[in-house]
């Protein structure tokens, strides 16, 4: 622990407690106590630079339904080294084909909502992928009138703390929210509604996952047979 609470209180800053653990906890935490017009969301690790802040509130201001400081668009760039770049691309990628956005950065949390709007999310995510889903929601939710503009940024070297990712953790939730996001998707072509819908896509993703876990084992079970025999 820090002693973030004390500076909070030496500048007058309400300090809220993380009531869930890990990152999507952190994110359902701030879109519950939030109670200004806006939200603004910037990694406690200094990578984010707040110097784009004026930007993506005007952008915000101009009508957009989310705005977001992206690493990805034309004119930013990312301070990772280059193979957690190249992967980071090719991840945004394949959520822009699986959400049907234009969005190049969907994975960074750096972003500025209505907070009205990400209040109405139910949001099921525990790690990082819950950024996927609150962009794949508010999408849902706005419909065809969903406006989401990317702001170029650069972002810096992380000034404090250390990466929190876990490589095989991140395969298998990157992997289940993809798959759970397009099932989704189909499921809200007609329309979005949000009980049903979220039941079922949880519902079918534990199938697919688990025939996918089964289609493995049956391959490595082969692979030793093969070997041995």
């Amino acid at each position: 622990m820090d002693d973030t609470p004390e500076v909070c209180k030496q500048f007058g800053i309400r300090y809220i407690n993380q009531e869930e653990p890990h990152y999507g906890g952190a994110m359902r935490t701030a879109f519950k106590y939030a109670s200004m017009d806006k939200l603004l969301l910037l990694d406690a690790d200094g990578s984010p630079d707040p110097k784009y802040i004026p930007e993506l509130y005007k952008a915000l201001a101009s009508g957009a339904d989310l705005v977001i400081g992206s690493r990805h668009a034309e004119g930013g760039s990312n301070a990772d080294t280059k193979s957690a770049n190249i992967m980071s691309k090719i991840c945004n990628g394949l959520y822009r084909v699986a959400l049907g956005v234009t969005i190049r950065d969907c994975s960074t949390s750096y972003r500025i909502y209505h907070t009205a709007d990400v209040k109405k999310l139910t949001l099921m995510s525990e790690n990082f992928d819950i950024m996927e889903e609150i962009l794949l929601k508010l999408k849902l939710l706005k419909g065809k009138n969903f406006i989401a503009k990317e702001i170029p940024t650069h972002s810096i070297e992380r000034g404090f703390g250390k990466s929190k990712r876990s490589l095989l953790k991140f395969i298998y939730t990157f992997g289940k929210t993809l798959i759970r996001m397009v099932i989704l998707r189909l499921l809200a072509v007609n329309g979005y509604k949000p009980e049903k819908h979220e039941r079922l896509s949880e519902m079918l993703t534990k199938i697919v996952l688990g025939s996918l876990s089964g289609i493995l084992i049956c391959i490595i079970a082969l692979i030793i047979f093969l070997l041995i025999f």
